[in-house]
Order: structure tokens, then C-alpha cells, then sequence
């Protein structure tokens, strides 16, 4: 790698000199060959560019395919107008030349997301750049020239790695901002006084790999920072790492996986300074079988990918009330965890967090996710009954399949999609009521619910794709409150032999099923009961206002579980289930029959709409 490092730049250094280089650009980027199959890009084609730009990782000439392994010496230098770059490191060492990005004044982040290899900086790459607040490739720098960062005065942090063998002189020349200086090298790199000339390092927090504290203290130039803290540490339990100087994430255990009862706590000191726990790091604790009990603490906001997957001894988890974000099958294989209650707070998961917890009978799903992420509770064997709150708006892919118990499902009013296998092979689901909020039913979404008998389907729904019941041989009644009928092929019902089925539509709508493809094979197919205009009273029901013009209420001493309002021809034009309040906004005035059912009987009523 060195070799080819040291290649490049000399040959950058002289390539004034070579005769003949071939050039070429791609409408965008002029580049350079140095041979048959790498390049380094030489500035922009229109001259200096403005805003945010994103540098190729390739490049082709019409001939040859180019690895880009660099950006030139002057390349964009006293560009003015440029603001960020993302550079696309492909794979291998690159090197960012002398005076690359030198005096941008108004750039204020460089980063490349997917380097992990060395990224060299030449000589006052980035002197200059005086509103350069962000570098998020740090971490893979090995080398640094003189003045690399020179005159960097909005520059407050910067992170280098053990990648790191050598500082230039003055390369952090007059970087009066910085605040902290992260290094993770157990051994100081020899450094001469003008690196940080400029800069009061008695004042900025040197933060150092564990056990190194001491060594830093006794190094010429390092032993100046204070304070010098270590960026790992432990309390005999769990072992911590600094995020920043307040905050640190959880890596895992102190000494291999802990057992027994786990707490993290909301905050830890070490050497007199206190941290806020807020992370879990990836994998912290995957595969420790130990843990029988775990307390997460309300100042945790995120759980990483797998950080507690294959805990199979864990039967309880209490997830403080600050969390927002959980990360991939965060709790994957957790086989012993019986309940779950996810925060108000919880805005995002990602996929299957809770799969294959398989004694999970019970979960209670916080107001604050909008929808249930794919395989989020794959394989739950024992859930029987899920309520699915107001904010939920999509049941993604396979998030309930084959929980093979479950037997209850209670939609929220939010609830818009329900996607691809989202509930397939839950055999124990006997009955489905879908609101009227949902208008997508996907593919193979309750395939394979074998003991599913009874089908309501909401008015809103426009699209059931193929396969959405197949194989739902049980199914004996269906319920469609579409007024108009969807548009469904006969692989909905794959399978199910509808024409044994009896099919209730909304009154009115009785031809246009019978004239429906796939409708019509139902047998028989019937409308709801057509309402009398006689007017029972239930005096423990009330509705005002009435007349109105934008809402109703209803209210009773008893729970509400239907509303339904049909106009004076018989056709209903509203449904609501558990509603207290409804919106007749949309609706023509004129008079309006209400029935309201309650649990002990039900009632109909004339509403005016002015």
C-alpha cells in the first residue's frame, strides 16, 4: 500500500513533466490516467464548481475503466463557492494532493462514507478552509502534511485512528475552535511544537485509548492537552465508550458476557467525569445467554443493530422512556422474553427487531412509530392478540408472519397498507376487521391463515393484490364495505372456493357486485339490511350538534362499537368503529339516518347536515 502511495505522489509531483499524459473527462470531472486502470481527478470541467459536489469513484474514458485513486495537487484550489464534497473512495489507498482544497473558504464538509482504507492528506490540503466544521473520514488518515488543516478556524473536533503515523508540521496551525482532539493510538506519534501553533492545547480535552492516559502525560507536546482522558472504560460490568465528552455508548460486557440481571445505568464517572449512557453498540451483547433480566435507562436513545440477538435466557426487557431508535434484529432470538412495552417515545425501528422471539405473548406498541417495520415479529410463535395504535400507517413486509398463535388483530384508524406477507401463516387468526382507513391490502398479506372464517373489509380499500387470502380455506363469510367494488383477479382468493362463500355488500351496491369479476362468484351475495325510518330512543345516547355542519358527537354511557350513517335512499355513505366523533363535512345537507350500536343495544337517529 505504501509503495503505491508513494508512487502516486511522486508521480503527482512531476507530472507537469510528462509528456503525452492522456486526459479525458466525464462531462463533469477532468481526470488523468497513470495507467491502463487508475486515474486521479485533476479539478472540474466548467472550471471551479459551486455548492455541494460528489467526486467519482470510477471513471472511463471510452476505452479503459478507471479506478480513481486520487485528487490532484491544486485541484479545486481558492474555490470560493463550494460548500461540501463527497468523495467516492472505491477500494485501496487515495491520496487528497498538496493544496487540493486549499483556501475554500466556504467549504464546510468533506466526507466519504465508505472509506476503510488509507486516505493520505498532502501538504495544506485544506489550509484555509475557514468554515470546515466536518471531516467524517478521519478515522482512516495515515498521514498528514504540514499545514493540512491549517487556518481551520471553525474546525471544533477531529477523530484520527491507529491508521495514523505521521502529523506535519503546523497542521493544525491557528485552529483556534477546536475543542477536542480524539486519537486512538496506544503509543504517541512524535510531534514538534508547530503542529498546534496557535491553538491553546492547555485547554482542549485529549481524548486516548484505554490505559494509554499515562503515556500521553509523560510525551513532549501531548502532555500539554488537558485534561487527558481515556476513551474507554468499565464498571466491572459493562464496559463504556466515549461518544463525546458527555456521552458514551455501551459496548458489551466488562469481561465477555455478563449473567443475571443487567442494568445500565442513566449516567457513569470515570477519573471524576460523568457520562450519559445513551447508545448500545452493535452486537454489544449478542449471544449472551446469561442474562435473565435487562434495564435499559430512560437517558438511552438508541439500540444498535443485533446488540442484544440470541439472548436467549432473557425473560424481561424494560426499555427506558427516552428511547427513539432500535436497530436490525436488536432482540432477534430472544426465545425467553414473554412481554414487551416499546415507549411513546420509539420513532423508528429497523427490520426484524423482536424476530423469533418465540415465547413473546404480549407487546405493546408505543404512539410514536408509524409503522411496523419488516420482520419485526416474524416468528413470534406465541403472540396471541396485537392492538395496533392510531399512529401506525403501514404493516410492513412480513412484520407478523407465522405467529403461528396469534388470534386477535386490532387495527388503528391510522392504518393505510398492509404489505406483502405482513400477517401469512398466522393459522390461529380467526377473524379480520379492516378499517376504513386501510386502501392497500399487498400480495399474500393473510395467505396461509388457515383458520381465518370471517372477512370484513373497510370502505376505503382500492387495491387487494394477488394471493392477499390465499390458501384461507376456513373462510365461510366476507364482508366487502367498498361501495364501488375493487378490482381484484381471481388469485386473491387462490384457493378458497368463494362460491360456497356468502358475500354482504353495502345497500345499493348489490348489481355492481354481481356485475364485479371474481365479486360475483361469491354465493349469495347480499346487502346489508335496509334501515327503517321508525326511530327507536335510547336515552343513553346523546348527538350534538344537530343540526351541524363539520362534526358530531356522540356520547354514551355505554362503549360505542359502530356508527353508521345512511342517506334516505338506504345507501350508507359512512362507517366508523369506536368513534365518539365523526366528520360530516363532506356530505351533501339534508337529513341522515344514524345507528349507533353499544354493547348493550342500538339505537337509530335523524341527523340534519346544514
Amino acid at each position: 500500500m505504501k509503495t503505491k502511495l508513494l508512487f502516486l505522489i511522486l508521480f503527482l509531483s512531476i507530472e507537469s513533466h510528462i509528456l503525452n499524459a492522456q486526459t479525458f473527462d466525464d462531462g463533469t470531472f477532468q481526470f488523468e490516467a497513470i495507467n491502463s486502470y487508475e486515474a486521479y481527478i485533476t479539478g472540474s470541467l466548467a472550471g471551479c464548481p459551486t455548492g455541494e459536489i460528489t467526486m467519482p469513484g470510477y471513471a472511463d474514458d471510452g476505452t479503459n475503466y478507471y479506478t480513481i485513486i486520487g485528487i490532484a495537487d491544486n485541484a479545486f484550489s481558492n474555490c470560493t463557492g463550494l460548500t461540501k464534497v463527497t468523495i467516492g473512495v472505491p477500494e485501496g489507498a487515495y491520496y487528497i494532493g498538496n493544496n487540493a482544497f486549499s483556501n475554500c473558504p466556504n467549504l464546510t464538509e468533506i466526507s466519504s462514507p465508505y472509506a476503510y482504507e488509507a486516505i493520505t492528506i498532502g501538504d495544506s490540503a485544506f489550509s484555509g478552509c475557514s468554515s470546515l466544521t466536518t471531516i467524517n473520514f478521519s478515522e482512516v488518515i495515515d498521514e498528514l502534511g504540514a499545514y493540512a488543516f491549517s487556518g481551520c478556524t471553525s474546525l471544533s473536533e477531529i477523530r484520527f485512528s491507529d491508521f495514523l503515523i505521521t502529523i506535519g508540521d503546523y497542521a493544525f496551525n491557528n485552529c483556534t475552535g477546536l475543542a477536542s482532539f480524539w486519537i486512538e493510538k496506544a503509543i504517541p506519534i512524535a510531534i514538534n511544537s508547530t503542529v498546534f501553533n496557535g491553538v491553546t492545547i492547555s485547554s482542549i480535552p485529549l481524548i486516548v485509548p484505554y490505559g494509554s492516559v499515562a503515556t500521553y502525560q509523560a510525551t513532549s507536546i501531548w502532555q500539554d492537552f488537558s485534561p487527558i482522558v481515556q476513551s474507554t472504560f468499565n464498571d466491572g460490568t459493562v464496559e463504556y465508550k466515549l461518544i463525546s465528552l458527555s456521552e458514551v455508548k455501551v459496548l458489551g460486557g466488562a469481561s465477555g458476557c455478563p449473567t443475571g440481571t443487567v442494568i445500565i445505568p442513566e449516567t457513569i464517572s470515570d477519573s471524576g467525569n460523568t457520562y450519559t449512557v445513551t447508545t448500545i453498540q452493535r452486537e454489544a451483547f449478542y449471544n449472551c445467554s446469561g442474562i435473565s433480566t435487562l434495564s435499559l435507562p430512560n437517558s438511552l436513545t438508541f439500540i444498535d443493530n443485533y446488540a442484544f440477538a440470541y439472548c436467549s435466557g432473557i425473560t424481561s426487557v424494560a426499555l427506558g422512556t427516552g428511547l427513539e431508535n432500535i436497530g436490525s434484529s436488536a432482540f432477534n432470538g430472544c426465545s425467553s422474553l414473554t412481554s414487551l412495552t416499546l415507549p411513546d417515545s420509539l420513532t423508528e425501528t429497523d427490520t426484524g427487531v423482536f424476530s423469533d422471539c418465540t415465547s413473546l405473548t404480549s407487546v405493546t406498541i408505543g404512539n410514536g412509530l408509524n409503522s411496523i417495520n419488516d420482520f419485526t415479529f416474524q416468528n413470534c410463535t406465541s403472540l396471541t392478540s396485537i392492538i395496533i395504535p392510531n399512529s401506525i400507517e403501514s404493516i410492513n413486509t412480513l412484520a407478523f408472519y407465522g405467529c403461528t398463535d396469534l388470534a386477535s388483530i386490532n387495527f388503528g384508524s391510522g392504518v393505510t397498507t398492509i404489505e406483502n406477507y405482513a400477517f401469512a401463516s398466522c393459522t390461529s387468526l380467526t377473524a379480520i376487521t379492516i378499517p376504513d382507513s386501510v386502501e392497500t391490502i399487498d400480495s399474500s398479506a393473510f395467505r396461509d391463515c388457515t383458520s381465518l372464517s370471517s372477512i370484513e373489509l373497510g370502505s376505503g380499500i382500492t387495491t387487494i393484490n394477488s394471493y392477499a387470502f390465499r390458501n384461507c380455506t376456513n373462510v365461510s363469510s366476507v364482508t366487502a364495505n367498498m361501495i364501488t367494488p375493487t378490482s381484484i383477479t381471481s388469485s386473491v382468493f387462490w384457493a378458497v372456493d368463494i362460491t360456497t362463500i356468502p358475500l354482504t355488500v353495502p345497500n345499493g351496491s348489490l348489481t355492481a357486485y354481481q356485475n364485479a369479476t371474481v365479486w360475483q362468484n361469491f354465493n349469495p351475495i347480499n346487502e346489508q339490511s335496509t334501515l327503517s325510518t321508525n326511530i327507536e330512543s335510547l336515552e343513553t345516547v346523546s348527538i350534538y350538534p344537530n343540526p351541524a355542519t363539520t362534526t358530531i358527537n356522540i356520547s354514551s354511557s355505554q362503549q360505542i362499537s359502530l356508527i353508521e350513517l345512511y342517506d334516505l335512499t338506504g345507501k350508507r355513505v359512512l362507517l366508523k368503529r369506536e368513534a365518539n366523533l365523526i366528520d360530516v363535512s363532506t356530505l351533501s345537507p339534508g337529513l341522515y339516518l344514524m345507528t349507533i350500536q353499544t354493547n348493550t343495544g342500538q339505537v337509530t337517529k335523524k341527523i340534519w347536515v346544514k
